[in-house]
């Protein structure tokens, strides 16, 4: 992760992505009640949420993928009775 001084704030760097370094838990709890309330009410219900379609990056579905076949690669060759 790189760190970039601007100004007086302390931003992180994470691939390609900006994110603000926060202070303090409470800073952090405030911006997570902030983001939580865009969500529609539908799917912040526990009973019967409706879905919440998320995306993942391709690098990242590729490297899921590749540990998923190296499972079961190892628990399908495996002797049986181990």
């Amino acid at each position: 992760m790189k760190q970039l001084h601007v100004r007086s704030h302390n931003i992180s760097w994470i691939g390609h992505k900006r994110y603000p370094n926060y202070r303090n838990q409470g800073e952090i709890r405030e911006v997570a009640k902030t983001q939580l309330q865009a969500f529609p009410v539908g799917i912040k219900r526990f009973l019967n949420p409706h879905s919440y379609p998320v995306m993942m990056e391709e690098r990242l579905y590729h490297i899921k993928l590749d540990l998923i076949k190296q499972y079961r690669h190892q628990h399908t060759t495996a002797p049986m009775g181990q």
